[in-house]
């Protein structure tokens, strides 16, 4: 009974001394705690050291130890000393360690796992919000002085709905794109107008073609001007076309009330024959549509002449000058004898020849003959009277020869019969194919000139 006291004793004394040893051992299992849980792995195999409670079985040795002194319990204290497996009861303690599982949690660290993957993403601005080194503006915004801000683009830069162009440059394909513009669009020097459309006060405006000027669908020509090969071009109006000052009738075709008619031409006027697809425009009566298509008039002997009043026949317009285009028709000679003056006088030929004298009384000697006596003097009711072809033009005197005869025996002069005033006059002396005497002068009334010799 006895020994059986003593071993219930001294099993509860094991359990006391085991429940205080791990107690009193915790200090010196701190370090060991620590240790174990640096070690995870092995942590988690100290939770086989639990099995070292097996050890503290072990105080059933100190029970049975047969010694009474039970030193051998005290050895038993080796059985604490067994303490290693209770010190196993640390990685119970451990258990803790296993919370060192954190530094599996350490996954937090794995969440560093951004600063593995590289430097950290910097953080952006919007449109006016502060942006420098670590903030950068989003999308096309630009840091303009610690701002975010829009800055347009010029040709060719990146553009979206919040940074667009700049001035009229039009955002295509997300880039900044020159557009030139159409019909009342607006234009600068940078961004122009399309085709022929010209800028005018910043739009785009039709300026129609003047003759020369490009011409297309869009910007055409101006009035009655046509676009030919797309330059701008008169086209002269047929019959019932369309006319103005610019663009003027075909051929001998007349502008009427702008449309162009057959009208018969006036003196100097434009005339033609028909001639397959062209009209006949002819010329007022009695005037003739000459070689070179311009409506003439016609003169005889004696009758006034110039470049549209042609001498009939033979005849050829004589006495005409630069300062005065207009003469008089007459006979044309192997010797022709002219002489001509413009003011109101009455001027006489005399043509001495081998016969005898040619004057306004003796037309007709040694093969010459006066044709034209042109102003005569008279005296009515007390008055001087002049009776001249044309009063305000060219008057003449003529002498022609047909069959001169040969000889150094001829002369010519002039006599102012009459005249309020001096008289200018112009001599002019043609034999055969040689150049012309021209002889110049003035006369008082009733004075001559001297004789002025020729020969043939």
């Amino acid at each position: 009974m006895k020994h059986l006291r003593l071993g219930a004793l001294a099993l509860v004394c094991g359990l006391v001394l085991v429940g205080c040893g791990s107690k009193g051992d915790d200090d010196d299992n701190d370090n060991d705690n620590d240790n174990n849980a640096a070690g995870s792995g092995n942590a988690t195999g100290g939770s086989k050291a639990t099995g070292g409670s097996k050890a503290t079985g072990g105080t059933k040795e100190t029970a049975g130890s047969p010694g009474e002194g039970g030193a051998p319990a005290e050895g038993g204290t080796t059985g604490q000393g067994g303490a290693p497996a209770e010190g196993g009861a640390a990685p119970q303690g451990g258990e803790t360690a296993k919370g060192g599982a954190a530094p599996q949690g350490g996954a937090t660290a794995q969440a560093g796992s951004t600063a593995e993957g590289g430097a950290k993403e910097p953080e952006t601005a919007g449109l006016d919000e502060d942006c420098g080194d670590e903030v950068e503006c989003e999308g096309l915004l630009t840091c303009v002085e610690g701002k975010c801000a829009i800055v347009h683009g010029g040709v060719g830069d990146d553009c979206d709905e919040q940074v667009t162009c700049d001035g009229l440059l039009t955002c295509e394909d997300g880039k900044c794109a020159i557009v030139h513009g159409g019909v009342g669009d607006d234009c600068d020097e940078q961004v122009t107008c399309d085709g022929l459309l010209t800028c005018v006060d910043g739009e785009c405006t039709v300026i129609h073609g003047g003759e020369g000027d490009a011409c297309d669908e869009t910007v055409t020509c101006d009035g009655l001007l046509t676009c030919v090969d797309d330059e701008c071009a008169i086209v002269h109006g047929g019959v019932g076309d369309a006319c103005d000052e610019t663009v003027t009738c075909d051929g001998a075709l007349r502008c009427v009330e702008g449309e162009c008619a057959v009208v018969p031409g006036e003196k100097g006027e434009a005339c033609q024959e028909e001639d397959g697809d062209t009209p006949e425009v002819p010329c007022v009566e009695p005037l003739t549509c000459g070689d070179d298509g311009i409506c003439r008039g016609s003169a005889g002997l004696g009758e006034e002449c110039d470049d549209l009043t042609l001498c009939t026949g033979s005849l050829s317009c004589l006495g005409a000058a630069e300062e005065e285009p207009s003469g008089i028709c007459a006979h044309e000679g192997k010797i022709t004898v002219t002489l001509s003056w413009t003011a109101m006088a009455d001027l006489d030929l005399y043509v001495t020849t081998p016969s005898g004298l040619i004057y306004w009384d003796a037309k007709e000697v040694g093969g010459g003959q006066l044709d034209v006596d042109d102003c005569s003097f008279s005296v009515v009711k007390t008055k001087d009277f002049y009776a001249c072809t044309n009063p305000d033009g060219t008057h003449i005197e003529n002498v022609y020869f047909e069959t001169p005869a040969r000889s150094d025996d001829y002369s010519a002069r002039v006599e102012n019969l009459h005249s309020d005033a001096a008289v200018e006059y112009t001599l002019t002396i043609t034999v055969g194919n040689d150049d012309p005497i021209v002889v110049t002068g003035s006369l008082e009334s009733e004075t001559a000139s001297d004789e002025t010799a020729f020969a043939y």
